[in-house]
C-alpha cells in the first residue's frame, strides 16, 4: 500500500481466509482495499462480503477460483511399486533407476521412504526419472503402514557393497521386505545374503537393472497373480516370520541362562 503511494506502481492483492477473519487491523485493512487497484479473492463469498463490509466496488473485485495439479493426484490406472529403505549403496537404489530407465514406460510410479547420505533425489533427475518417483523421505511408522496398504508392489534390489579395506556392507533379512509381505504384497527383490530365504519368487541377480526391469514389467503386466503371490508371501510370514520367534528366543536365553522354565501346575 505504501509502495504505491511513493511510487505509483498499481497494486493488487489476493484474499483468501485470513485476511478477512483474522485480520487484527480492520481499519488499515478497509484503508488499504480502497487504495488498490484490483482485489482478487477465491470465492463469491468473500467477495460478496467486502462489498456488504468494506463498500469496496464490485468492479474492483475478480473472483479467481483455486485449482488442484492433477500432476500430484495419485492416477488410479497407475501401477505403485515402494521402495523402503535409507539412501545407502546396498539397498541397490541406483540399480532401480537405471531399471526404470531401461523400461522406459509411464504406467507406474515408484514411492521412496528413506533418507540418507546418497542424493537419490538428484540421481533421479539426472536420469530423466523425477515424474516417475515421489520421494516420501523419513516418515512415521502410520504413514508407511498407509503407503505398504495402498502399493501394488513392493521392490527392494539390495546388493553386496565392497568398503574401503577390503569388507563387504551387507544386509541381514531386511524387516521392511517382511511388513511388505505380511500385508500381502508380492515382492521383487535380489538373491542378496539371506532375502532368498524370506522371498520364495521374483527374485533377480545383484546389481542387475536389465534383470530388474523384466521382474517389474512383468508385475505391471500381470496385476492377476499379485492376490497369489501376496497371499503365499502372507503364509510364509506367519510360518517362519511371525511372533512365535519371540519366545523362541527367549527361551533360547533362558535355557542358556540356566534358568529352569516349569511346567505349569494343573489343580484339580
Amino acid at each position: 500500500y505504501f509502495l504505491k503511494r511513493f511510487t505509483g506502481i498499481p497494486l493488487t492483492v489476493t484474499i483468501h481466509a485470513h485476511e478477512l477473519w483474522r485480520n487484527p487491523n480492520w481499519k488499515m485493512f478497509a484503508v488499504a482495499m480502497a487504495g488498490t487497484d484490483k482485489i482478487v479473492t477465491i470465492s463469491d463469498f468473500n467477495k460478496q462480503y467486502m462489498i456488504d463490509n468494506f463498500q469496496i466496488d464490485a468492479k474492483k473485485i475478480e473472483v479467481v477460483k483455486l485449482y488442484v495439479d492433477n500432476d500430484d493426484i495419485i492416477k488410479k490406472d497407475q501401477k505403485h511399486i515402494l521402495i523402503v529403505g535409507s539412501y545407502e549403496e546396498r539397498k541397490g537404489y541406483d540399480t532401480l533407476l537405471e531399471a526404470m530407465k531401461i523400461m522406459n514406460r509411464e504406467d507406474y510410479t515408484v514411492w521412496s521412504a528413506g533418507y540418507g547420505h546418497m542424493d537419490i533425489p538428484g540421481m533421479a533427475k539426472r536420469l530423466g526419472l523425477e515424474d516417475r518417483i515421489k520421494f516420501f523421505g523419513k516418515i512415521h511408522a502410520d504413514i508407511l503402514n498407509i503407503l505398504t496398504m495402498s502399493c501394488d508392489f513392493f521392490c527392494l534390489p539390495s546388493k553386496d557393497v565392497e568398503m574401503p579395506g577390503g569388507a563387504m556392507d551387507r544386509e541381514g533379512i531386511p524387516v521392511a521386505i517382511m511388513e511388505a509381505m505380511a500385508y500381502g504384497k508380492p515382492v521383487i527383490s535380489t538373491r542378496h545374503v539371506g532375502i532368498p530365504e524370506l522371498v520364495e519368487n521374483m527374485l533377480v541377480d545383484e546389481d542387475n537393472p536389465k534383470q530388474l526391469a523384466e521382474a517389474i514389467n512383468y508385475l505391471l503386466d500381470h496385476p492377476e497373480v499379485y492376490e497369489k503371490q501376496g497371499k503365499r508371501n502372507q503364509e510364509i510370514i506367519q510360518e517362519k516370520f511371525s511372533k512365535k520367534n519371540v519366545k523362541t528366543l527367549n527361551a533360547l536365553f533362558r535355557k542358556t541362562a540356566g534358568v529352569i522354565v516349569e511346567k505349569p501346575r494343573v489343580t484339580v
